[in-house]
């Protein structure tokens, strides 16, 4: 086998070798970088060599999958003038086809995708390329030529081709796309328990990749009524009609989700239950699209499309959060701000001139500092202060995960370090056993009660970044540690300053709270309503004594 590898390899540079000498070029162009199954695009595939060269062309034909149809167009000889952008290209020959694709096309995508992951593994192919990144071209152009006595077989993908202004020629395999994108927004929707709820708002939307018209009704897929549980859209369907290719419309829903009075249940919903809104559009034609098309695009590697099944997930479970307003500066990256929104806050971004002269007390309860933020935002780094000042007239700053740079500069109010000789501290198994320390905290009271069953189902890691050693006026709130390692509670300490909350917390809600974990949800909405959690709000037996630092 590997003799047979390394001669096919062999044969492969010699054949590029004779291809370079005689200076034979073959150039295949699509006019559509994409298509849907069941439509046609045209290929002109051209053959160029100096005159001097002892080349003869023989035939050039096209290879493609089993049921596409492939029909010669046009031959011209030399002094054939083709294919997009428009300019002179002069070819010894150039053979234009017409090609049809089969209405059931397998849909392009890398082949590791084509079968659904089992968690976060990728289910092995027997017809997959072994070895290789991505699947060889869909079709292909198979030049025959003779230099001299000699054969000589040439393979040329096909490929589409634009101009950019910026950085010129631009060329893209050919893809197989569905005709109708849908897309679900957003793609996680959380329904807290209590009795009074408002309809979720989602959007459907529509991207027509066909070369013509579609039209026909877009509805929502509802789960079922079932666990007493009843499901209603708002509305039940509606129509839509596409004119040409590229063109999107979106579609709004008002999902609402109620259990039935019933067994004395007082029409409340169960804890953590979990389920699957499904987006479909049906066209006039009877055709069903339930998928989302997600286009990779750089400049600089080939286009890659995946897709998803066209749906949402619908997380309900016991969430509560006292009504505070919340600022919150975004650090690397996260998506906090839209979870702090699913559970019925306003999260404003904060820019330099807020966190420089912004009166942040009177505008907010609670401000959240996004991961990494000391290492992507300058202006937090020169406003720490005023964030303290913040904190010490009565708010809650919530700091989430930074790098040891943090502790390094002196942003936390007391002294904390990050990193020492021997590494950081993180706690890397999403499932280790957590403790709290301070049962009566109101960060494990308030407005959530916080139980065994909030640390199940977490992903990924429990947390990053951890402080190693700190001042012993930090409480400290959580233990938590990998086995066979050390204890490790500056996962989230906290701090009373002046008359406000102050919490570097480096668990994971980064990568919690756009996963839908449960638990994270409920205990950052405790992090979050801090400002809120006084004497009479929480009950005598888990009332905490605030310690004050000045």
């Amino acid at each position: 086998a590997d003799a047979e590898l390394l001669l096919a390899r062999k044969e492969q540079e010699f054949t590029e070798a004779l291809r370079l000498a005689t200076g034979v070029m073959v150039d295949v162009l699509a006019d559509a970088e994409t298509v849907a199954p069941g439509e046609s695009f045209n290929v002109t595939a051209r053959v160029f060599f100096p005159e001097e060269s002892p080349v003869e062309i023989k035939n050039i034909r096209l290879r493609a999958p089993g049921g596409w149809q492939v029909r010669d167009a046009a031959t011209q000889t030399t002094g054939a003038d083709t294919g997009p952008p428009t300019q002179h290209e002069v070819a010894r020959r150039a053979t234009q086809f017409h090609v049809t694709v089969p209405a059931d096309a397998r849909l392009t995508q890398p082949y590791w995708l084509r079968q659904p992951r089992e968690g976060f593994l990728f289910k092995p192919m027997t017809d997959a390329p072994r070895g290789e990144p991505f699947a060889p071209a869909l079709i292909h152009a198979e030049v025959e030529l003779s230099v001299g006595d000699t054969p000589l077989l040439l393979t040329a993908p096909i490929e589409y081709r634009t101009l950019d202004p910026a950085r010129g020629e631009l060329r893209r395999e050919l893809n197989v796309v569905p005709a109708l994108s849908v897309a679900i927004d957003p793609s996680l929707v959380i329904v807290p328990t209590q009795a009074r709820r408002q309809p979720q708002r989602v959007v459907v939307r529509l991207s027509n990749n066909s070369q013509g018209p579609l039209s026909g009704r877009v509805r929502l897929r509802m789960p079922p009524n079932a666990a007493n549980y009843v499901w209603q859209a708002q509305p039940a369907d509606a129509p839509f009609a596409l004119q040409n290719k590229g063109e999107r419309a979106a579609f709004t829903f008002d999902v609402s989700v109620a259990a039935p009075r019933a067994e004395g249940n007082g029409n409340r919903l169960r804890v953590a239950d979990s389920f699957l809104l499904g987006a479909e559009a049906v066209t006039a034609d009877g055709r069903k699209f339930d998928r989302t098309q997600r286009v990779i695009a750089y400049p600089h590697i080939q286009t890659h499309r995946l897709y998803t099944a066209a749906e949402a997930i619908v997380k309900v479970f016991d969430l509560k959060v006292a009504t505070v307003r919340v600022g919150y500066v975004m650090g690397s990256g996260d998506e906090a701000p839209e979870a702090i929104r699913r559970m019925g806050l306003q999260a404003t971004l904060l820019d330099e001139n807020d966190l420089s002269i912004g009166d942040l007390s009177s505008r907010f309860d609670t401000i959240v500092v996004g991961v990494r933020a000391s290492q992507t935002r300058p202006d937090f780094v020169a406003n720490n202060g005023r964030l303290l000042d913040f904190v010490r007239r009565g708010g809650a700053l919530i700091v989430q995960y930074q790098r040891p740079d943090y502790a390094e500069r002196g942003l936390p109010p007391l002294p904390a370090k990050m990193q020492e000789p021997g590494g950081i501290a993180r706690v890397t198994d999403e499932s280790a056993p957590v403790r709290v320390l301070q049962p009566t905290h109101p960060a494990f009271n308030f407005p959530n009660k916080i139980t065994n069953e909030d640390w199940q189902g977490w992903v990924q890691e429990r947390n990053l970044y951890n402080f190693i050693t700190f001042d012993p006026a930090y409480v400290t709130l959580l233990e938590s540690h990998d086995a066979n390692e050390p204890a490790n509670n500056g996962g989230e300490v906290y701090l009373r300053l002046g008359r406000g909350h102050y919490v570097y917390t480096s668990y994971a809600w980064f990568r919690q709270l756009p996963a839908g974990v449960p638990g994270a949800y409920r205990l950052f909405a405790n992090l979050l309503s801090l400002p809120k959690a006084n004497q009479s709000n929480v009950p005598a037996k888990r009332r905490w004594r605030f310690r004050r630092v000045l």
